[in-house]
């Protein structure tokens, strides 16, 4: 199955893999991110010599040929992952059926879970005394879903007013990667997200957090949340100056939350770490 790929260095995924998905704005992202990704982590090399390429050649009946070569079936995967659409249109794009992609899909990832490349360092390592940080930002985003046919109370978001997931991201400010990730149903408040994930961090770490963690300090002294505003009352300028330094400092884990996460993205750990 894998004998006939061609390099990643010979493809150009511009022609005619990017003529297939068409004008949208996530064609250049996805671009980007899969040029990066063959460059860095030589992924179809990990492809071809994984397990389950050493077990498709020891099949005897190895059934039809895919119409995609390695290269298309990870941009694929990619286009999944960052648009969230349905396998029909999906395969509508690649001249292929529906249950060919949803295939592709799950054989891409898998192969990328397996391999033990691609994955986040874990909670665990907040509590190494060797983690190269000092600072730990932590927030939670909500990413909309279709109403689910059972439990639809458990989802839906009084805030956002529609059926969501949560997702708490940790990152670390110093290196700028994102360490772990926990999920719930919209409709948890987001400390007890927290309290539920069992997250803990080394008593030198600093954590800032945003309002909804309020209480967290009796957790993790090292933990600092903006002040609210008393009810009926205005804060005081020290105060909203306070505030605004938190603020600046935890605008990185906001951009995080706003450029990469969008809908499925938000439960697929595996493409945190390959963007």
């Amino acid at each position: 199955m894998f004998s006939s790929t061609p390099s990643y260095i010979d493809l150009d995924v511009r022609t005619p893999s990017s003529k297939i998905l068409g004008e949208r704005k996530s064609q250049h992202l996805l671009i980007d991110i899969y040029d990066s990704l063959c460059t860095k982590q030589n992924l179809n090399t990990l492809l071809v010599g994984s397990k389950f390429g050493h077990k498709e050649k020891q099949k005897k009946k190895l059934g039809r040929p895919t119409k995609l070569i390695i290269e298309d079936q990870i941009l694929l995967t990619l286009q999944y992952l960052r648009e969230y659409r349905t396998y029909y249109h999906i395969g509508q794009d690649w001249k292929i059926s529906e249950s060919s992609a949803c295939r592709i899909v799950l054989k891409i990832e898998n192969i990328l879970i397996q391999s033990r490349k691609f994955s986040l360092p874990g909670k665990k390592k907040l509590l190494d005394t060797s983690l190269n940080e000092e600072l730990i930002l932590m927030d939670v985003m909500e990413s909309p879903i279709e109403r689910p046919q059972k439990y639809q109370k458990s989802f839906y978001s009084g805030k956002q007013k529609q059926h969501t997931l949560k997702t708490q991201v940790v990152f670390g400010q110093k290196t700028n990667q994102i360490i772990g990730l926990d999920h719930s149903k919209g409709k948890t408040h987001d400390f007890k997200l927290f309290k539920n994930s069992r997250t803990k961090f080394h008593k030198l770490l600093k954590v800032i957090a945003d309002k909804g963690y309020q209480g967290i300090a009796k957790i993790h002294n090292l933990s600092e949340t903006p002040i609210k505003k008393p009810r009926g009352k205005k804060l005081s300028k020290d105060q909203k100056k306070y505030n605004r330094e938190l603020n600046r400092l935890r605008i990185a884990v906001e951009h995080v939350n706003l450029n990469k996460f969008d809908k499925k993205l938000a439960r697929s750990s595996l493409f945190q770490v390959i963007i």
